[in-house]
């Protein structure tokens, strides 16, 4: 998910915490938090346990490009995962043919 990156950053700021602090409540590492405030990217589990540290919405960490589509932003990521996998899937398929082709 997209968040917005200074959201995160105000938020975990006026509660005085720092990104170590925010990591620990929210269970996830330094890293992750880290990669929130810099990319504004998120995983879902992610995205819902800031919101629930910093009670708040979910929608209000999201980009406004996120909240307008429903979150539709979110499925060209996994459209193309899923194209990946489905071409991986035809080139075996493939390549099984072939070989039992050669074999009658």
């Amino acid at each position: 998910m997209l968040l917005v990156s200074e959201t995160v950053k105000d938020l975990r700021s006026q509660n005085g915490w720092t990104q170590q602090h925010l990591a620990e409540i929210c269970d996830v590492s330094v890293r992750t938090i880290q990669r929130v405030e810099k990319d504004g990217v998120a995983s879902m589990e992610t995205t819902l346990a800031l919101a629930s540290v910093f009670n708040v919405e979910k929608t209000s960490l999201l980009m406004d490009s996120v909240r307008e589509s429903g979150e539709a932003a979110a499925q060209p990521k996994t459209s193309w995962v899923h194209g990946v996998a489905g071409l991986a899937l035809f080139v075996l398929g493939l390549g099984a043919g072939v070989m039992i082709t050669t074999l009658f």
